[in-house]
């Protein structure tokens, strides 16, 4: 049976800023986990390694999230941490 991975990101939600507009905040990383377990359970899999990982700019438009492979960082780089699962 081969390995595979899924990733999981904090929960987020939508809130209004100072001027009004609505801007997505993420909640901790134990919401993470907890989508993960969850996961876990209602497919049964075997884990084989969780990993926190932090890359940059994953929600900039130009990116792909969490499977880009080319993630640039600049002068103004917002950093974000998810939960990835190897499993079987």
């Amino acid at each position: 049976m081969s390995v595979k991975m899924k990733d999981f990101e904090p929960d987020t939600e939508s809130r209004k800023n100072i001027l009004g507009r609505r801007d997505i905040y993420y909640k901790g990383l134990d919401t993470a986990l907890t989508n993960m377990n969850h996961w876990v359970e209602e497919h049964s899999v075997e884990v084989v390694s969780v990993e926190t990982v932090a890359l940059p700019n994953i929600h900039s438009e130009a990116e792909e999230g969490t499977s880009d492979t080319e993630l640039p960082a600049s002068h103004y780089t917002l950093w974000y941490q998810f939960i990835r699962l190897w499993y079987r």
